[in-house]
């Protein structure tokens, strides 16, 4: 058998067209169907912030067979990177190919002087999530999708009267000033990525902030409300009243339950209370991944 000889390159020194060959390539046989157009896949490097000078690009016989995307923002000072994507083409697997592409990302990221990178990964991808583990990434969370299309039922999330809280309604950057942010969380739920974007922050009856959640509401071109996206839900630690707090946010957050659009859950942190009265409300899980971090030193 002929030996391949594997050399790294940079998206750059791609076309658009071959970027997205890779990527539809790279995700064929995939848990689910990842094929994308130009626009689609233009559109994801933008809003996720891929660097096609920083994603790597594998070649051989000067043919492209792999990438991994990378995503670099700076954030209040530290530098922040994300994998959007390692794929390899069906014919070139299980030749170690993903393992050395990480392995030149993470020289690379490393050399941009990033401080944390994060990835996620579906939770039954042992291959990829053993490629990750190889060069240094943890698993630190448990992520669900979950989704319900149509109005909700008139008593979902239905909250006691005489709960004692206060709703604030702001950008999503008030809530990374609480001292229980969620930092490690999935790319695309950070505040920072949540463009037009919303918090929600719950005060107790003296004041103190003891909940969020971080969402979207997305309309169509006329204005009409399409869907409402979840991207955190989190109460502060200790608290014996978790489940009038995760009410009192999904209902502000889902409502009007009336509402005939989609609501979803989108890689919002595991947490057992919250998934019970998602799912006790109808909603559906369509998947589960794992949170990976890299602290680099």
């Amino acid at each position: 058998m002929k030996q391949v000889i594997v050399t790294m390159k940079r998206l750059n020194e791609c076309t658009f067209d071959q970027g997205l060959q890779l990527w539809n390539e790279g995700f064929t046989g995939y848990f689910s169907d990842m094929t994308r157009n130009l626009e689609q896949h233009l559109a994801h490097m933008s809003v996720n912030g891929i660097q096609p000078h920083l994603s790597v690009v594998a070649y051989a016989d000067d043919q492209p067979i792999g990438f991994v995307l990378i995503a670099v923002r700076t954030v209040r000072g530290k530098k922040l990177a994300w994998n959007g994507g390692t794929g390899v083409a069906p014919s070139c697997r299980g030749q170690g190919i993903a393992k050395a592409m990480m392995e030149e990302a993470i020289r690379l990221i490393r050399e941009e002087g990033v401080h944390t990178a994060y990835l996620e990964v579906v939770a039954q991808n042992d291959n990829a999530i053993r490629a990750y583990r190889h060069v240094g990434f943890q698993i630190t969370d448990r992520l669900i999708g979950m989704r319900h299309n149509g109005g909700l039922d008139a008593n979902a999330f239905k909250l006691d009267p005489s709960d004692s809280i206060s709703l604030h309604w702001g950008k999503p950057v008030e809530a990374a000033d609480l001292s229980f942010y969620k930092e490690a969380a999935a790319w695309s739920s950070q505040w920072h990525n949540i463009r037009e974007g919303h918090s929600l922050i719950v005060h107790d009856s003296d004041g103190s902030a003891v909940a969020y959640a971080l969402y979207k509401q997305v309309t169509d071109d006329y204005g009409k409300l399409k869907s409402l996206v979840l991207y955190q839900c989190e109460v502060a630690a200790g608290r014996a009243d978790k489940d009038a707090l995760y009410r009192a946010m999904l209902s502000e957050v889902y409502g009007p339950n009336y509402a005939e659009c989609d609501r979803m859950v989108y890689n919002v942190s595991f947490e057992p209370e919250l998934v019970s009265l998602l799912l006790e409300a109808g909603f559906t899980t369509i998947f589960e991944q794992n949170l990976m971090v890299l602290e680099q030193e």
